[in-house]
Formats: structure tokens, C-alpha cells, sequence
């Protein structure tokens, strides 16, 4: 490629890629500060209302403490960034709430400024050996040559069984701190790219399924293609270069036995001697790497079975015909506009009208409360007012039973019952509130029930704790139920 045409991509990257925009900001060091606080550590995302609390107590300590020009509102800074594409808006489990994390511009733009200011050593010991070591897996992986793959196998048997000896010798080969310490840091140099990768898939995936609902709009080969393969039940989304290159990645992720591996040989070097020399950042961000791994791994497995589900709805719905004629109409009156702008001036009048929608604007204190008293129908009828019916004390005491228990009955019931059995013996004796129901029928069905087992409760007297006794009632509808109580007994009159 010539050096103009260099040029030219390299400023179409530098006016359009998010991260360097951000890093040309007016505000670029207030942008990453804020970003990096809130959700550039643990927590990765916010609702939006909670990440606008946060950076208003930010700006109010920076106009405090600095000389920055910070004239806008929280809200407002968190609308730009987000236009500006520097925060990703997106919906969470909650219903009405919409939460904000950071976008791959943002996590490339933090990851450039934090290796300025703590550069990471690049050759190290650890990372040559990494290199080596893919170098020739590599290199053996894709040999075809039997006798050299044979050959190659042997040389890793044989140094795995001198390892072996010297274990049995006692002789334990231990990495040195300082070794240990840098392949540590490798490992999360390497970790830290990935949720920058999940958001360019996660973006890759809004491409391809935005260039999938554009191609069906068009009436040729491409589009029969797409529409048979969605029909035929083939997920495009999934089988694209990024989706198989994802699915690789999770389902590896996503092996039991590999990730309790995984996550047992992290917990047993997190108690290795050498890792009490890293940060506690650091420790955090070992022990939970799998955590979180898996969680942004299934956020971008949501979003492709989403847009994989949404294609073939709208295939199956149809709903791409009305839009495909629709696009037809656009394209023949853009034609039409092209061939009339060739032979009529821009500046001639045409008799035609086009009226848009408005709303007329007027400041809020120009606004009146609507009073409905104001306006009234002329031909407004009279309205009457009914007679109250006269209600007798029967239907006072009739209403209240249909929501109250009439405690008062109840009461009556276990006194009639007590005296009754009193006078048929000369010896002092009890009801049961099974009894008192034999004799005066429950008329309010269960709640006449549970009334009187709660002034047996409260004035009564348990019998025996294991003793229990059955009670019966009568529903409305002629239904007969029963139920079975702990035993209680009166043993004297009761009272309201």
C-alpha cells in the first residue's frame, strides 16, 4: 500500500475509534478517572441512576479540589459519555431499569493509559517461555510426519520421567519467587483483555445480525439464500467466524472438569508464599477470574441466542414483506427525485404541502391545572339524587356478619352450652368447642370456627397438648366439613 493511503486509514482510525477519542477528550482525565473508580474494578456494572449519584459526588469534589471546568450535571456528562460511546446502556433483570457499563473503547483506552503508567515487562523470562512452549505445540500439532510426532512424544515421556526420578530422589525443582510472581502477572495481563473481546464480539454479533435483517430487505440471491437457511432452522449468528470462535471458548469454559481444575490449582496458588507479594486487587482478580469469565461468557451467549431468536421471528412472521415493499417505495421515489433534480432547479416552488407533526412548546409556568368543574355540557341532565333506604337493626347486624364474626353469638353459645350441662349433673363440669358446635350449629361455617377456638384460646384451657378432637360445620352450599383442633376445654363462663 502506498504511504497516502496509510495516511488516510490511519486518520480514519484516529477520528473514529472510540478509545482515541476518548483519550482526546477535553475532560479525557476526569472521563477515565470516573470510568475506572466505578466500573473499571469489581463491579462492572451499574444502574444508571446509581452510576449518576456517584459521579455527581465525584464532580462536586473535583470543582472542590481542582481547577477543572465541570459545568454540566452528573446526568448529563453520563448522556454523553454514552452518545459518545464510552458507556454502554443496557436493560438488567429489573423491570424500568436500565444499567450502564463500560465499552470496548473504554476498557482499550484504560488499558493503554494504565500500561503508561505502570508499563509491564514484555521480555520476561515467562513470556518467552509461553512463546517456546505454543511454538512447538504448534509446530507438533500440525506435523504429519509420523516418525517426528512419535519422536517428539518421547522426548516429553522422557523428561516427565527424569522429573519423576528426582521426585522419588526427594529433589524438588520449586519456582523462585520472582519467577513465580511474573507468570502470575502474565496471567492476568492476559485475562484483562478478555472482557474487551466479549464486548468486540458482542459488536460483532450486532454487525452480522444487522447485515443479515438488511440482506433479507433485498430481493436476490443472497436474500433466498438467508431466508431458506433461517427456515431450514441454520443460525447464521452461531455459525459466523466470531460466533464459532465463541462457542470454542465457552463450551471449554463451560467443561465441569476443566473448570474445577482450574479453579482448584488458583486457590492452591493463591496459597503459595509467593502470592502474599501480590495486591489485594490482585488476589481479587485471581481468585474470581473464572467467575468471571463465566459470567460475561453467558451475558454474550444471551445476546447471540437473542439476535438468533429474533431473526427467525422475523422470518416467520413475515414481517420482512412489509418491509421490503416498504424499501421498494423508498428506492422508486429517490429514483424519481434523482431523474426531476436533473431537470428542475432546486430553488423552484412546487405546489405541494407537507404537513409534520409538532407540539407546541410553552415554558411550565404559562401551564393551568384542567378543572373539570369549568366545563359543562349544555345539555347536562340533572341528576336526581336517590332516596337512602331505611336499613332496620336486623340489616345493620347482617351486614356486619358478612365481614365480621359475631363474637357476641359465640359467646352466648358456650354459656348456653356450660349451664345446660351443668343443670343435667350436680357435678361442676366442661365443654369442648366440639360440643359447643353439636349443640348450636356453626352459622358463619369456619369462621364461627376460628372464633371459637380463639376465645378457647384466650379463656379457656388446653386439655392435653397430644389430645385433639374433631370439629364439623356447614358450609352455604349445603358442603359438610370438618377439621381437627388441639383439645380445649370451658371450664367457666366466657365474656366479650
Amino acid at each position: 500500500m502506498s504511504i497516502s493511503a496509510d495516511a488516510l486509514g490511519y486518520q480514519e482510525l484516529i477520528d473514529n475509534h472510540g478509545a482515541l477519542r476518548l483519550l482526546r477528550a477535553a475532560n479525557a482525565p476526569v472521563i477515565l478517572a470516573v470510568l475506572d473508580n466505578h466500573l473499571g474494578g469489581k463491579t462492572r456494572r451499574l444502574p444508571t441512576f446509581e452510576l449518576a449519584n456517584l459521579v455527581e459526588a465525584d464532580l462536586e469534589e473535583l470543582r472542590l479540589r481542582t481547577s477543572l471546568e465541570l459545568p454540566r450535571s452528573a446526568q448529563a456528562y453520563c448522556d454523553q459519555w454514552r452518545l459518545e460511546g464510552f458507556l454502554v446502556r443496557k436493560p438488567s433483570d429489573q423491570p424500568k431499569v436500565e444499567t450502564y457499563e463500560l465499552s470496548a473503547a473504554s476498557l482499550a483506552a484504560l488499558q493503554f493509559v494504565k500500561g503508561l503508567l505502570e508499563p509491564q515487562r514484555v521480555a520476561t523470562h515467562s513470556r518467552l517461555s509461553t512463546i517456546v512452549d505454543a511454538i512447538q505445540k504448534l509446530a507438533r500439532d500440525t506435523d504429519e510426519d509420523v516418525m517426528r510426532r512419535k519422536s517428539s512424544l518421547l522426548a516429553e515421556r522422557e523428561a516427565i520421567d527424569n522429573a519423576l526420578a528426582l521426585l522419588d530422589e526427594g529433589v524438588v525443582d520449586v519456582l523462585d519467587e520472582e519467577r513465580a510472581l511474573e507468570q502470575a502477572r502474565d496471567i492476568m495481563d492476559i485475562s484483562q483483555q478478555i472482557p474487551a473481546d466479549f464486548l468486540n464480539v458482542t459488536a460483532d454479533f450486532e454487525a452480522i445480525n444487522a447485515h443479515l435483517h438488511a440482506s433479507i430487505l433485498n430481493s436476490d440471491e443472497e436474500s433466498a439464500r438467508i431466508l431458506e437457511d433461517v427456515f431450514a432452522g441454520v443460525n447464521h449468528i452461531q455459525q459466523s467466524p466470531p460466533g464459532r470462535s465463541f462457542n470454542g471458548f465457552f463450551g471449554l469454559l463451560r467443561d465441569p472438569a476443566l473448570t474445577e481444575a482450574v479453579q482448584a490449582a488458583l486457590d492452591d496458588i493463591l496459597g503459595r508464599s509467593f502470592a502474599s507479594s501480590l495486591k489485594a486487587e490482585e488476589r481479587h482478580r485471581l481468585r474470581n477470574l473464572l467467575r468471571d469469565f463465566l459470567t460475561r461468557s453467558f451475558e454474550v451467549h444471551d445476546v447471540m441466542t437473542q439476535f438468533a431468536q429474533g431473526l427467525r421471528r422475523y422470518v416467520q412472521e413475515q414481517s420482512y414483506q412489509e418491509q421490503r415493499h416498504l424499501k421498494k417505495l423508498i428506492d422508486q421515489t429517490l429514483a424519481l427525485s434523482h431523474k426531476l433534480a436533473a431537470t428542475t432547479p432546486l430553488s423552484q416552488n412546487m405546489d405541494a404541502r407537507l404537513n409534520l407533526t409538532h407540539i407546541r412548546m410553552r415554558p411550565i409556568s404559562r401551564w393551568q391545572l384542567h378543572n373539570p368543574g369549568l366545563y359543562r355540557s349544555e345539555n347536562e341532565e340533572v341528576i336526581a339524587p336517590a332516596p337512602a333506604p331505611t336499613l332496620s337493626l336486623e340489616d345493620l347486624r347482617r351486614i356486619v356478619r358478612e365481614s365480621e364474626i359475631d363474637t357476641k353469638e359465640l359467646v352466648d353459645n358456650v354459656n348456653s352450652a356450660l349451664a345446660i350441662k351443668r343443670r343435667s349433673s350436680s357435678v361442676d363440669l366442661v365443654v369442648t368447642p366440639a360440643e359447643v358446635l353439636e349443640r348450636f350449629p356453626a352459622t358463619q361455617g369456619v369462621a364461627s370456627v376460628v372464633g371459637l377456638v380463639g376465645i378457647a384460646m384466650q379463656q379457656g384451657r388446653l386439655r392435653d397438648k397430644h389430645e385433639t378432637e374433631t370439629v364439623r360445620w356447614t358450609r352455604k352450599d349445603g358442603l359438610k366439613c370438618k377439621a381437627t383442633i388441639p383439645q380445649y376445654e370451658f371450664y367457666q363462663e366466657v365474656v366479650l
